[in-house]
């Protein structure tokens, strides 16, 4: 099976939609709600994204993003993923 590729252009808006796992509805929590709105704030903060745009469903998100440089946008979801496995986001 051919594996399709992604190009990125500078300066080009990028929609990403991402599921939890398992497709918990995780965010029918309001704690992890709010959760996840601070770490998506800090993360966009440091690193230096425009966040255009976001939706936050029970179970999955959605983001319509600047990144720069415009090829890092695999490198910053993967970072956003790992980082709710930590101890602040999970207790």
């Amino acid at each position: 099976m051919a594996v399709a590729r992604r190009y990125f252009a500078p300066g080009q808006l990028q929609f990403i939609t991402s599921s939890v796992y398992r497709r918990l509805k995780l965010f029918d929590s309001q704690r992890l709600r709010f959760m996840f709105i601070e770490l998506l704030r800090e993360y966009r903060q440091e690193k230096g994204f425009l966040l255009i745009a976001w939706v936050l469903m029970p179970e999955h998100f959605h983001l319509l993003i600047q990144p720069e440089p415009a090829e890092s946008t695999s490198a910053l979801m993967q970072e956003l993923k790992k980082r709710p496995r930590n101890e602040r986001f999970l207790c």
